[in-house]
């Protein structure tokens, strides 16, 4: 990664091939829709994300968007299978192509939860720096006045 290069780039990026991925496939609308719903939910989380930056903590968020990008390239290879596949092996692995898609999506919404966990203990974090803040200029500023005045 270069210095300049926000780390959620080349996971959104990932998340965006994988959704052109999804679209492209006509044979089995509803695995790839369920998908693509899925990827877009996470891309709107993403870039929320890349437009606040990575916060306080930014080892727990890049540890999650790691997990996430494992599981990003992992998608990538079993809609690539899958899409690649002929109409009789579609067929005869009906089911196991099933059981991927199904592990998939069951990944893809554990990384989706995992990742709103963290931003939301990261924006705890800054609440609470914040209402420390408030509450000290608060009880300086009356200390000021009291001292001025009293």
């Amino acid at each position: 990664m270069t210095q300049g290069m926000n780390p959620v780039d080349p996971v959104l990026a990932v998340a965006q091939q994988l959704q052109a991925l999804c679209a492209e496939e006509r044979a089995n609308g509803r695995r790839c829709a369920r998908l693509a719903k899925r990827l877009k939910a996470l891309e709107c989380v993403l870039t929320a994300l890349k437009a606040r930056g990575l916060g306080s903590n930014p080892e727990l968020l890049q540890q999650c968007l790691k997990e996430l990008m494992v599981t990003l390239e992992s998608g990538q290879e079993v809609v690539k299978r899958y899409t690649s596949a002929s109409f009789f092996i579609r067929i005869f692995k009906g089911y196991r192509f099933h059981e991927e898609f199904k592990m998939l999506n069951k990944e893809l919404d554990d990384n989706y939860q995992v990742l709103l966990l963290a931003l939301h203990i990261d924006q705890q974090q800054s609440l609470y720096f914040y209402a420390f803040v408030f509450v000290f200029v608060f009880f300086v500023f009356f200390w000021f006045l009291s001292v001025s005045f009293g």
